[in-house]
């Protein structure tokens, strides 16, 4: 009866903005750990052209991902923000559920 009237999903707003709050922390920290890594390796090498062009690619690819996220602020989202508003949502949505699931009274009985 719970899966009938869609109370079993009912915390599907909240796990998927915390899920996004994860995700977004970790993509911010894989983006560091390769930048530093990728750092670190063009220093160890010794010669030939490859460092430059690893650098060059290194730059690029920090700028782009500095650029989604001014991208991010200028369209007005903050991962964080947006986090709190889906797990506030699922949380008044999951009040709402629970306050109407009170007023159901049991079915009346049925005499044969």
């Amino acid at each position: 009866m719970v899966d009938f009237v869609g109370l079993g999903q009912s915390d599907a707003l909240q796990v998927g903005g915390r899920e996004l709050g994860e995700e977004a922390a970790a993509l911010n920290g894989q983006a560091k750990q390769l930048f530093d890594a990728m750092e670190s390796d063009v220093r160890a090498a010794m010669d030939g052209g490859a460092p430059g062009e690893f650098m060059s690619a290194h730059g690029l690819l920090n700028e782009k991902f500095g650029g989604m996220m001014l991208w991010l602020d200028q369209m007005g989202i903050n991962l964080s923000d947006v986090n709190f508003d889906i797990v506030n949502t699922d949380s008044e949505t999951q009040a709402d559920f629970a306050a109407s699931g009170g007023g159901f009274s049991g079915l009346p009985p049925i005499n044969i």
